[in-house]
């Protein structure tokens, strides 16, 4: 674990909010070509970014995080022009996943010891050194 610091997280998640607004709005936008263009623009030079000038600082699962959450409130809470029946099933699914993905966060962090996913250590090992 490392402390992050900065907006990037923000910043994906308000470029994740624009996804949601392209995908939910696609035939009532009226620049969505070029609206699109750009957004993919932006991810590709991200990802040479990540790849080329790889930094230790930069933390991807604020990233990550940030752009999966800007898209799941874009869904939920984005305007909507034109509500279609396949843009109300995604919203649903998006909900489900939203609220998923918030307790599993919830649980991960009020485990003790605190660590990530592949970590293997029980907090019996951390405290009182059990398993050495």
């Amino acid at each position: 674990h490392r402390a992050v610091v900065g907006m990037s997280g923000g910043v994906y998640a308000l470029i994740g909010m624009h996804v949601a607004d392209v995908v939910m709005n696609w035939h009532q936008k009226r620049y969505r070509k070029a609206i699109l263009a750009v957004l993919i623009f932006l991810f590709v030079v991200d990802m040479v970014n990540a790849y080329v000038i790889s930094s230790q600082c930069a933390s991807h699962a604020a990233h990550f995080g940030g752009y999966c959450s800007g898209i799941m409130v874009g869904i939920l809470l984005g305007v909507n022009l034109v509500v279609t029946k396949l843009e109300r099933r995604l919203r649903a699914i998006t909900l489900v996943v939203a609220v998923t993905l918030a307790v599993f966060c919830l649980v991960m962090g009020t485990r003790w010891p605190p660590q990530n996913l592949w970590e293997a250590i029980g907090s019996c090992e951390v405290v009182v050194g059990c398993g050495r």
